[in-house]
């Protein structure tokens, strides 16, 4: 009893000493993985990313994934908005890969990476997994879990100027009438204004006077610097 109680006092003190490793799956309860994947942002400048990924068995090669083709996808994916995403690559039968991926064209933001993984034999996924970018190495390169983009892409314009007149349509005096045009455009800026009185020539000019009793009828749009033009629209205003 005394000599079993002396290994004891001896084995603990060398497992608090940290001389001692004991395998996780003993002393936690926890599952190896199979497979090791790495994931991380091996390029970030300008509008762009670059995701750099491994993939390899933790040891022998599961049976399970042997002869099974090896299909990945990865995403970047900002702070705030929506995720860019890949297509899924299959990269036939094989049990490691090493590839990059590269996004272009994105916003200012701060970004992470995923990357999707997945075997498939036949129509069945017969082991998957998915692990966010951190700072390691992975594909021979080193790099970071997260990109920040200063610049990004520029937004492109693609809605036409808001327009319209003051006073408004059914506007009644007598006199004269000088209409003016509130027109805004919130990218590449307000380029053109035309309007005509009573199908007249088309002049240009963010007011017109309209002069004349009776009825008369305006005819108005706008243009921006991108070219997206304003739908033609109609104001009636009677001259007494």
């Amino acid at each position: 009893m005394a000599l079993r109680a002396c290994h004891t006092t001896v084995a603990a003190a060398i497992v608090a000493a940290g001389s001692l490793m004991v395998p996780a799956q003993v002393t936690g309860g926890h599952r190896e993985e199979p497979v090791t994947a790495v994931a991380t942002i091996a390029a970030c400048g300008g509008e762009s990313l670059t995701i750099a990924s491994t993939i390899t068995p933790a040891g022998p090669a599961p049976r399970r994934i042997r002869g099974a083709s090896l299909r990945i996808r990865f995403e970047a994916a900002p702070l705030y908005g929506r995720t860019r995403r890949s297509r899924e690559f299959d990269l036939g039968r094989t049990t490691s890969a090493r590839r990059f991926q590269r996004f272009s064209g994105l916003r200012a933001q701060t970004y992470s990476g995923l990357l999707r993984y997945r075997w498939v034999r036949r129509s069945r996924t017969v082991l998957s997994g998915v692990v966010r970018t951190r700072r390691a190495r992975a594909a021979g390169r080193r790099g970071n879990a997260h990109c920040s983009l200063r610049v990004g892409r520029r937004p492109v314009d693609t809605e036409p100027p808001f327009i319209t007149p003051a006073p408004g349509s059914g506007h009644r005096q007598a006199g004269p009438i000088d209409v003016r045009f509130l027109v805004h455009d919130d990218l590449s800026g307000v380029a053109l204004v035309l309007s005509r009185v009573d199908g007249g020539p088309f002049v240009r000019g963010r007011a017109v006077q309209i002069s004349g009793a009776g009825t008369r009828r305006l005819e108005y749009f706008a243009r921006d610097a991108a070219g997206n033009q304003s739908p033609p629209a109609v104001a009636t205003y009677v001259i007494e």
